[in-house]
């Protein structure tokens, strides 16, 4: 169990990341999410809960056609590579 937390974590971590150096701080989603966000084959098992819960924790917004790194967004990605 804390293995998959610790798996979900760092994938979050690498979602912000990528939409924090992403052009307006958004991607566009696609069919390959798992290169995306550049996750290797067991990251890839834990993407669907990492983006389901980065959205509950207003960190990440999704549409139908991309992703966008919320100002809570950018606080975390600070925070984790303690920039403030």
């Amino acid at each position: 169990m804390e293995k998959e937390r610790n798996l979900i974590d760092e994938v979050k971590i690498k979602i912000i990341t990528k939409l924090y150096n992403s052009e307006d701080y958004k991607a566009s989603s696609a069919a390959n999410n798992s290169k995306l966000f550049k996750l290797d084959l067991l990251e890839n098992d834990y993407l669907n809960a990492a983006l389901e819960e980065a959205q509950q924790e207003g960190l990440v917004s999704l549409s139908k056609t991309q992703f966008s790194l919320t100002r809570e967004g950018v606080m975390k990605f600070k925070e984790f590579y303690s920039e403030i």
